[in-house]
């Protein structure tokens, strides 16, 4: 059907209107909420309706997010509340593809009716708003109020007024999402850590980031338009030109070949240089070359990690390496030159007592040799404040001079001048806060170390500081090993150490392997060796006394080592206990002294004791038998006759009668004296009745002659007791009783004699006034050690307890065999 030319009228003016109102919509300024509220507006007026509404959906396109409207006043709005949710009619457009108009609105079968308070809504005009497939509204207009219902061409003006929001939707989100993501392009340029910066084709600035800018001391619009490799690149950091056909990023832009990861040096606009490590890509736009876009990082903390890492490892190297500290010395110099590329090096060391710097080592480059400037360093001494070395140790923080001839403190530069050094600079050595030396440096060029060298080199200086003590500490270590190693060595005994927790043994010296027969190795490969060389009988004591004693200090044993040869040697082994700082015990350090020869000597003594004492036992026995069997028989038969001459029947004259009386009382007397002379010398009781029998008289004798009450305690003696051991104990009490009746001024003797396992026990206590350590230890106490040779003779002992006032106990041991 062909339209009325008036209705063409009507519908080429809606049109129009469509396109004038949204052509105020500018795409610069793009807005959603403005299109939607300019489609709702437009709509209503183009097509005559009493009522618009538009409701714009979230993300989803499930649901209303807004709901705008035209022709409700406020109060209506309140009343209604809340507004639609797109159920229902409304909701139903959602599968329409095109415009819905409806004569009333109620009769289509999804319509729900409305809410209370709504105005009536008859004839109705909806159609949905869509770009790239998204739902973003929904357009309803009510109430025509011209017309019983919308006509053909109000649906034609609000479908070209949706398709042509569409298209304005579609261009705005296009360059929404242009500005977001240039916005999120420009936020990562800015966030970035390291500099990024592009170059047109000319090699000027396009842009930069702010850390680029900041790196190289510059505000960003300072370089826009301006040639970068002019104002950060024309220069290498030794001061000689920067080619541009040399520079990499000059030859991305001019050949349009990326570039990666170039280690080089930018300079700042304050004239200083810093090492970077940059990256050029170039900008390609439908294979043209368009310009480079260059990154680059500021690798200052990394070189000088790097450095610092270097020099950590050749510094400890170095100390690892070398025999001594002066060694160590010339090595770090060494490291320390080839590191930072300086040519000549020297030493200095704090001497405390005269408070002067004196040489230590130096070390030069093969090709910067300088003789006379060396040995004038070699001769001088600084005190503080003097020359580079004194201020260095004076101010206590690097220093350097860029010309040493112009230096008035370097009293050197005459001989710098000769040796064509122009240079120098150095730093202190610290060791526990304190200045211990100093380290200098010097070059033929005329060089200025930087500040993160100098903070290097002041840091580095207190380990430098430790590793040259530590060698030192070394030095001395080593040379106190060797001259404990020329004494232990050379001496006779056997010298030890150990380790009790992990049963090792630390050293050992030479003198093992004469003493005991075996290898030192032999003994560090099996710590227990030494133990399994000892005599079987004395084994298992030796080694209770090792585990029990050597930590607490009271190992003290003497015991015998069988060779491999079979040959016997006594051994007198004493152990220390060494701790460390916290007072534990960390190793055992013992003294091994072989007396073998000492011990044969005693023993030959010994025998030879025995023998005297034997004899003198002997001639005791022959010369008390003469007296009881000679001289005593003599006298016996003088007082017989002197007897018998008194009691004659023929007396002779009255004088000689009286005589003969008067002599019979001194041979009575005499008699007396042989039989006691004969019987302390030998009592023929111990050969007639045995020991027993002698000690019993012994007691008794004593007990008669003091009138001092004796407690007794004799057990029986065994048979096979022999003759040396019965006349040692003997004389042991003997000798005991004595002293008690001469000096003890005791009231009370108790004596005892009991067998203890392969020994005879004899103690003697009395209660009277005891002994000091002086009278004991006394040379008039011959006595006391008559007591103990006996018994050492016989292999037993005698020891002695007594204190003033409180009596003295003597205890004999003897072994039966």
């Amino acid at each position: 059907m062909t339209d009325h030319p008036e209705e063409q009228l009507v519908r080429l003016r809606g049109l129009n209107a469509v396109y004038q109102a949204l052509s105020a919509v500018e795409l610069s300024a793009f807005s959603l909420p403005l299109l939607l509220q300019i489609v709702l507006e437009t709509g209503t007026k183009l097509t005559g309706a009493k009522y618009g509404a538009l409701g714009v959906f979230d993300e989803s396109s499930a649901r209303l997010s807004e709901f705008l409207t035209v022709g409700l006043d406020e109060e209506t709005k309140k009343r209604i509340d809340p507004m639609p949710m797109g159920l229902g009619l409304l909701g139903a457009m959602t599968d329409e593809p095109g415009v819905l108009r409806l004569k009333d609105l109620a009769r289509h079968p999804k319509s729900v009716g409305f809410p209370p308070h709504h105005p009536p809504m008859k004839s109705f005009l909806g159609i949905s708003i869509r770009a790239h497939g998204r739902l973003f509204g929904r357009l309803y207009l009510t109430e025509k109020q011209d017309a019983e219902e919308f006509s053909e061409i109000d649906a034609e003006i609000v479908t070209a007024l949706a398709a042509q929001a569409g298209a304005i939707l579609e261009r705005g989100l296009l360059i929404e999402r242009l500005k977001s993501s240039e916005a999120r392009h420009r936020h990562i340029l800015e966030s970035a850590a390291e500099g990024i910066y592009g170059l047109d084709l000319d090699g000027a600035c396009t842009f930069i980031n702010k850390a680029g800018a900041t790196m190289l001391g510059y505000r960003p619009e300072e370089l826009f338009g301006r040639r970068m490799h002019s104002l950060v690149h024309h220069t290498r950091p030794d001061g000689s030109p920067y080619p541009e056909e040399e520079c990499p990023t000059e030859r991305s832009r001019r050949h349009g070949r990326p570039s990666r990861l170039i280690e080089d040096s930018y300079w700042r606009k304050d004239g200083t240089t810093f090492p970077v490590q940059l990256s050029c890509s170039p900008i390609l736009s439908e294979g043209a070359l368009r310009g480079v876009v260059v990154t680059f990082f500021d690798v200052t903390d990394r070189k000088q990690a790097e450095r610092r890492k270097t020099l950590d490892h050749g510094i400890i190297l170095a100390v690892a390496e070398s025999a001594t500290s002066d060694d160590a010395n010339r090595k770090i110099l060494q490291t320390i030159c080839e590191v930072l590329g300086w040519e000549w090096s020297a030493v200095w060391q704090v001497d405390k007592s005269a408070n002067v710097l004196r040489s230590m080592a130096s070390w030069h480059k093969p090709e910067c040799v300088v003789p006379e400037f060396e040995a004038i360093t070699c001769q001088m001494t600084f005190a503080p404040g003097v020359g580079l070395p004194g201020r260095v140790w004076s101010n206590g923080v690097p220093a350097y001079i860029p010309d040493l001839t112009r230096d008035p403190n370097f009293p050197r530069a005459p001989f710098a001048v000769q040796s064509g050094l122009r240079s120098g600079f150095a730093f202190p050595i610290r060791l526990g806060g304190h200045i211990v030396g100093v380290m200098e440096f010097f070059s033929r060029e005329s060089r200025e170390p930087t500040h993160d060298v100098l903070d290097l080199l002041n840091t580095l200086g207190g380990q430098i500081g430790m590793q040259i003590e530590r060698k030192r500490a070394e030095d001395k270590r080593r040379e106190s090993e060797l001259r404990f190693q020329q004494v232990t060595e050379n001496i006779r005994e056997v010298f030890w150490m150990s380790d009790i927790a992990k049963n090792e043994i630390h050293y050992v010296s030479r003198a093992f392997e004469e003493i005991w027969g075996r290898t030192c190795d032999s003994l560090y490969a099996a710590p227990r060796s030494w133990l399994n060389a000892i005599h079987p009988d004395d084994r298992a004591r030796v080694l209770e006394a090792a585990t029990t004693k050597q930590a607490a200090g009271l190992y003290d044993e003497t015991y015998r080592v069988v060779r491999p040869d079979g040959s016997i040697r006594w051994i007198h082994d004493r152990a220390f206990p060494v701790t460390n700082d916290d007072g534990k015990i960390c190793r055992l350090v013992g003294l091994a002294e072989d007396f073998t020869d000492r011990k044969q000597a005693e023993e030959t003594l010994r025998q030879a004791q025995t023998r005297l004492l034997q004899a003198q036992e002997e001639e005791r026995k022959r010369i008390a038998r003469e007296i009881h069997d000679e001289l005593g028989q003599h006298l016996t038969m003088l007082r017989f006759g002197l007897v018998k001459l008194a009691q004659a029947k023929q007396p002779p004259p009255a004088q000689l009668q009286e005589q003969a009386r008067a002599l019979t009382q001194p041979v009575d007397a005499m008699i007396d004296t042989v039989r006691r002379i004969a019987t302390t010398l030998r009592p023929a009781i111990l050969d007639d009745l045995g020991l027993q029998a002698t000690l019993e008289w012994l007691v008794t004798d004593f007990r008669d002659k003091t009138d001092i009450p004796c407690d007794v305690s004799l057990t029986p003696l065994p048979n096979e007791l022999d003759d040396t051991r019965s006349i040692t104990l003997f004389r042991i009490l003997q000798e005991a009783l004595t002293n008690v009746a001469r000096h003890a001024q005791a009231t009370r003797v108790t004596i005892r004699l009991q067998r203890t396992g392969d020994a005879l026990v004899l103690e003697v206590h009395d209660n009277g006034r005891g002994l000091t350590e002086a009278q004991r230890v006394s040379p008039t106490a011959i006595g006391l050690f008559g007591m103990q040779e006996r018994a050492l003779l016989v292999g037993g002992n005698v020891t002695i307890q007594s204190r003033p006032k409180e009596g003295t106990t003597v205890t004999a041991r003897i072994p039966l065999r």
